[in-house]
């Protein structure tokens, strides 16, 4: 615990942290890390501005869940946290885009990645969470509930199907083992609780 805050390992992240591990013949996976931590330092950031307070970090194969409380409360503020993470990877990648050499390469693709992957609308993924909150402001959080979940569920199996496929064309196998991940988690969904709160709009 720190200051405060749990933080808790995900089994499955230990196998995901080894399976990298042992292939980081170059450092690759070093960058991969850092450009995972500017993620989550960018939905940090948006909870300090906005008043929140951190109580959990859980370290998951596919980054970093965050719980918190308190602050301001409104879909705005909400919205700009799950936002905030990939916007961050993607000022990070146009920064270091003008540097040369493979290694830069490397990293902007990186964080270009975790931007439009964690955009997906996929739960736990921050899209999926930006999404969630539209869905109630519009629709009620029971309404929203179920079609978020629904939804979450055809994406996750949609990708899942399409990296089963490449994996077999002997390319991405790890997408298969990501997605594979995501698809165990829809079961979630239903468990979670619907917070019925008096969210603002701004």
């Amino acid at each position: 615990m720190l200051k405060g805050i749990k933080l808790k390992l995900h089994p499955a992240a230990i196998l995901a942290i080894g399976f990298l591990a042992a292939f980081d013949m170059d450092g690759r996976y070093t960058l991969l890390l850092l450009a995972a931590l500017i993620h989550e330092g960018g939905h940090a950031l948006a909870m300090a501005a906005s008043g929140k307070l951190i109580d959990r970090i859980t370290l998951l194969p596919v980054g970093f869940d965050i719980s918190y409380h308190g602050g301001v409360d409104s879909y705005a503020a909400d919205i700009a946290i799950a936002l905030c993470g990939p916007l961050v990877n993607l000022a990070a990648a146009f920064l270091f885009s003008s540097c040369d050499g493979p290694m830069y390469d490397y990293f902007v693709g990186v964080n270009l990645t975790l931007c439009f992957f964690n955009l997906l609308t996929i739960y736990p993924l921050d899209g999926s969470r930006v999404l969630e909150l539209t869905l109630e402001y519009f629709t009620g959080p029971d309404r929203a509930r179920s079609i978020f979940m629904w939804e979450s569920l055809v994406a996750s199996l949609g990708c899942f199907a399409l990296s089963v496929k490449t994996a077999s064309m002997g390319r991405g196998a790890w997408s298969m083992f990501v997605f594979g991940y995501l698809l165990v988690c829809q079961r979630k969904i239903a468990t979670l609780n619907v917070k019925k709160c008096n969210r603002k709009s701004v």
